[in-house]
């Protein structure tokens, strides 16, 4: 037969349980939601064409959102410029989103010669920032998602050097 100290105990034992699940489970449902998110979303390129996110489903994924008018986003830039160059030969992507106007992207691309794909963020751009957990809607933001779909790494604000690397260096084959 169960004691008091029994029953206090395994009451204690599922208060902390409710109060685990309570607090860990938007943070899974948001995760859940960004993923799918980031599956299923398409924008046009600079010229136009349509590209779904899940062109890039074989490589790992830095996804990069930023401003031509952002000026932390422009000190990233070439940072990511960058990693582009030391990770294109092992199934690393950038794909930057502009949350911008086209015209003022093909300018600013041409002007700092981004080697890597760019697509218009509009409309939608803001909808998946938050559905990735950006909230905030603020610039830059940067996820990293690995070549299951699982988002690793998430940054609101500026990238500096050594950040990614670790990341990238824990996600490839």
């Amino acid at each position: 037969m169960a004691t008091r100290r029994d029953l206090l105990l395994l009451s204690g034992v599922g208060v902390a349980a409710a109060v685990l699940g309570a607090l860990v489970a938007p943070v899974v449902l948001q995760r859940q939601r960004g993923e799918a998110s980031l599956a299923s979303a398409t924008y046009r390129d600079l010229s136009g064409t349509p590209h779904a996110l899940a062109e890039w489903r074989e490589s790992a994924l830095i996804l990069n959102f930023w401003a031509t008018w952002c000026e932390p986003c422009r000190q990233e830039i070439p940072l990511l410029i960058g990693l582009r160059k030391k990770y294109a030969s092992k199934s690393v992507e950038i794909v930057g989103i502009g949350i911008d106007r086209v015209d003022k992207m093909r300018v600013f691309a041409n002007d700092f010669g981004i080697p890597y794909p760019l697509l218009v963020g509009e409309p939608g751009g803001v909808e998946l920032m938050s559905a990735l957990g950006n909230d905030a809607g603020a610039l830059p933001f940067t996820v990293v998602r690995d070549v299951k779909g699982s988002i690793r790494f998430r940054r609101l604000g500026r990238l500096r050097p050594g950040d990614l690397e670790p990341i990238l260096e824990g996600i490839l084959p």
